[in-house]
């Protein structure tokens, strides 16, 4: 997909060759090897973030950047796991246990400050097993400063909340696993392919557009005009999401190149697609490091700002915040017409499977 930055192998700075792994740790070995595993951590975190912030300020490029950051924390989960499965003195059942990235980190478009969606997944019947599983994990990603959402659920929930829940529905549609035993994971997807994919299909897709509808009414004045909201407003990053979340749900696309060859879309429009959300994530990138907070909204203090950084320049009278927002608004008509595009192309294929059966 994207290369990735040299980085440091955080296995590598967690040796752990002197400490036998022969018998568990007392209590007071483990809490001072623990001390000591939190300051590796962090100063991975640290080092590689600011690697990541390093690279994207030169090569402007939001979505290398969030899939970079997409793959640190990865990382620091999958050691985290293999670390205390060895190690932990409480009671712990790793076999059972998975951890699964949704949202944004289940994308791989994880923006600098954006929220870390993660499902722990798992067969666990004891509570107290569970949450000696699940806490180690939030403790360490709470201690790096990190907005954390989870869900911590069975296969069976999974489903359950699946067709209640358009939210939880989606969730897992783009979920990845990162860590654990992918036998769980395969055996959810495995009933949510059978339970919710084979049996909602076009259900799906006018849920989904009647949320856009519904979200595009609360950006419809005039200050979303001028500054427009990147993740949320008409034409923006939620817009190209709505368009893979179909999809992958109607076609199971799980690519630009699989909606070409499904005849979903032409490769012009493949590459508009791509383009848009390259500009789209390069723009959200530049908004969180400016404001240093999840910030979505382009306002007039950082419009000018993110212009200079993206290299925009005055030409023909034009200046360069002009131009950046010109770009901004023609990108987002794009999407509003892909939009049109791709449910036309999605009707007719539909009309198609009608006329077979």
């Amino acid at each position: 997909m994207y290369t990735e930055l040299k980085r440091v192998d955080l296995k590598k700075t967690l040796d752990l060759k002197n400490i036998s792994f022969t018998k568990n740790l007392s209590k007071e070995e483990f809490h001072n090897y623990k001390k000591n595993f939190f300051v590796k951590i962090k100063n991975f975190y640290k080092n590689s973030s600011q690697e990541i912030k390093n690279s994207f300020l030169l090569e402007n490029d939001g979505l290398k950047m969030a899939y970079r950051r997409s793959n640190m924390l990865d990382q620091i989960i999958s050691v985290c796991l293999e670390k205390f499965s060895i190690l932990s003195p409480t009671k712990i059942q790793f076999d059972n246990f998975s951890i699964v990235a949704t949202g944004g980190y289940g994308r791989q478009e994880l923006a600098p400050f954006s929220d870390i969606d993660i499902l722990f997944l798992h067969n666990i019947k004891d509570k107290k097993i569970l949450e000696n599983n699940v806490k180690p994990f939030l403790h360490i990603l709470w201690d790096l400063n990190l907005r954390v959402g989870y869900a911590t659920r069975t296969p069976k929930e999974c489903i359950f909340f699946s067709k209640k829940n358009l939210d939880v529905l989606t969730s897992i549609l783009e979920s990845r696993f990162i860590a654990g035993n992918k036998k769980i994971y395969n055996e959810m997807n495995d009933q949510y392919q059978k339970k919710i994919i084979n049996l909602q299909g076009i259900n799906f897709i006018s849920k989904k557009l009647e949320e856009r509808e519904n979200r595009l009414k609360h950006h419809a004045d005039s200050r979303y005009l001028l500054e427009p909201n990147v993740k949320d407003g008409k034409g923006s990053i939620r817009d190209l999401q709505t368009l893979s979340w179909i999809g992958k749900f109607l076609y199971q696309a799980n690519s630009l190149n699989d909606l070409v060859k499904k005849k979903i879309l032409d490769k012009q429009s493949a590459q508009s697609f791509f383009k848009s959300k390259q500009f789209f994530l390069t723009i959200r990138t530049h908004l969180h490091y400016l404001s240093n907070r999840p910030n979505e909204q382009l306002n007039f203090e950082y419009q000018t700002e993110i212009a200079r950084k993206m290299g925009y320049k005055k030409h023909k009278g034009t200046i360069d915040v002009e131009r950046l927002m010109k770009h901004y608004f023609l990108t987002a008509k794009k999407v509003s017409d892909l939009i049109r595009i791709y449910c036309t192309a999605i009707e007719e294929k539909e009309k198609l499977f009608s006329i077979k059966k």
